[in-house]
């Protein structure tokens, strides 16, 4: 069992240590800044990932992981064990942000692909448009599917439930379903849009998922206390700080309270 500490009292090394510090962003992220500076988008991410590879292994608020699109999990494998963050876990999304655009079997292969390529973690987008639709069976056999190919890959699996988009009750439908097929966490959103980690959602998690809680999406320094208070499952405002228990995505908060705002 992991150690139990008072939320309001963890170190600045102890949030990090249950961070996935990310960056998702596409080359269309990218077009308005690429502009006025004229760059191509492309060339503009390529360096603002590079500043976040850089900012990650320069830190002394070292993440637990990061987490990175598929396209993006070699390099990263190959900059953090170049550059002293070999101990920096990668994991990467699959299906995202939309979890009903690519077919199952395009998910299993690129799942394959980053595991050969050095992720050991996987967060998958569950298919929450068939959720909603009531097509339960094709919802639970991909997320069966894919958390059985990623144990099979030695990979753990985050599943992503979009909880914005859901009501409470299929919140809790899509928690018994990820733990009924073995996921090792369910995580809260991709973050894109307005899908943002709300406390009463991560409530109906904690109470349907016996495992790991991933809070993701809209993650902050203002928002990041009272949304782990909701992962804890507890009321005495203190936490079990277990990265296999709990997990924070952001891409701003470390970078947020390194420069002490």
């Amino acid at each position: 069992m992991a150690d139990i500490y008072k939320i309001e009292d963890l170190t600045l090394k102890q949030i990090a240590s249950i961070c996935d510090h990310t960056f998702l962003m596409p080359d269309q992220a990218f077009h308005e800044k690429a502009k006025e500076l004229k760059m191509t988008a492309s060339a503009l991410r390529e360096k603002e990932f590079y500043s976040f590879l850089e900012f990650t292994v320069k830190t002394d608020l070292t993440p637990y992981a990061v987490c990175v699109l598929p396209q993006d999990v070699a390099y990263a494998r190959q900059y953090l064990d170049s550059h002293g963050g070999s101990g920096i876990k990668v994991a990467s999304v699959i299906g995202y942000p939309n979890g009903d655009w690519d077919s199952t079997e395009e998910k299993i292969e690129c799942m394959k692909r980053v595991s050969q390529e050095g992720a050991v973690e996987i967060d998958p987008v569950i298919r929450y448009r068939a959720l909603k639709g009531g097509n339960i069976n094709m919802v639970a056999n991909e997320i069966w599917r894919i958390v059985n190919g990623a144990h099979n890959q030695m990979m753990g699996c985050k599943y992503i439930l979009e909880t914005s988009e859901l009501t409470p009750n299929l919140i809790k439908e899509a928690c018994e379903i990820a733990n009924s097929c073995g996921s090792d966490f369910v995580k809260t959103s991709t973050g894109m849009g307005y899908s943002i980690a709300r406390e009463k959602d991560i409530l109906i998690m904690k109470q349907n998922f016996p495992r790991g809680i991933k809070v993701s999406g809209g993650v902050a320094e203002a928002n990041y206390k009272s949304l782990l208070r909701a992962a804890s499952g507890r009321t005495d405002g203190m936490i079990e700080l277990d990265p296999m228990k709990i997990r924070i995505g952001e891409s701003k908060l470390i970078a947020e309270k390194k420069s002490g705002y």
